[in-house]
């Protein structure tokens, strides 16, 4: 991991910024999930579990410029970004006991990766008044715009079939904000703060499932399970 900030200020402009990144490759760890039949069924108990190596990633950054247009007014403009994603390698193996007292153990291969970039920016108008130090008027926009994509790819062996699986996930969201605000000092002890603030939101989202039965058969899309929430 690593950090960087950054404050500084020299007559009417101020800037300040901030940088952090992490990462973990290779993580390796071992899970194992136990499920079991009240009343067995289709089995009595289910044990998933084995290998599992990821890699992680984040990063973030903000930069703000702030500008004194004269002694009661200022203009600020910033932005910022990220991203976090992963990507993970799962070697499980399935253990089945059936309700008969037969048993099995099959293998599962999974295979995930996640992303979630996002990015903005924004700026402030604040005026103060000459008499009253308390009082501030603001005005605000920001824009944010983030997409989150997840990807999955299984390998599953249950006696003499198989079954393969793609799903594959994105969403969109695009984010507006209009805001003022109004501090009021009424005494010396009391302030009236007051304002109006609008959000516009856009969002998409699409989510697709291949599957196939057959290693050498091409996917074919499940409309089963493609575009259910």
């Amino acid at each position: 991991s690593a950090g960087l900030n950054i404050n500084l200020k020299k007559g009417k402009l101020g800037i300040t910024g901030m940088y952090s990144l992490m990462s973990n490759n290779n993580l390796p760890s071992r899970q194992l999930a136990t499920t079991t039949r009240d009343q067995p069924m289709a089995f009595a108990s289910r044990q998933v579990g084995g290998e599992r190596g990821a890699d992680l990633f984040f990063h973030q950054a903000n930069l703000e410029l702030s500008y004194d247009l004269d002694s009661t007014n200022t203009l600020v403009v910033y932005g910022n970004m990220s991203r976090n994603s992963n990507a993970a390698l799962n070697q499980y193996s399935i253990h089945t006991l059936y309700a008969n007292g037969n048993s099995d153990t099959d293998p599962y291969h999974l295979e995930t990766k996640f992303a979630l970039p996002t990015h903005g920016f924004g700026t402030d108008f604040i005026r103060k008044f000459k008499g009253k130090p308390q009082k501030e008027l603001t005005f605000r926009f920001q824009a944010l715009y983030n997409t989150n994509r997840s990807f999955s790819n299984s390998e599953q062996e249950f006696g003499a079939w198989d079954r393969f699986i793609l799903n594959n996930s994105e969403a969109f969201n695009s984010e507006y904000t209009v805001q003022t605000d109004l501090i009021e000092p009424l005494n010396k002890t009391i302030r009236l703060e007051t304002g109006v603030k609008t959000i516009l939101r856009k969002a998409f989202s699409d989510f697709e499932s291949q599957v196939k039965f057959n290693k050498s058969q091409p996917y074919h899309i499940d409309p089963a399970n493609s575009d259910r929430f």
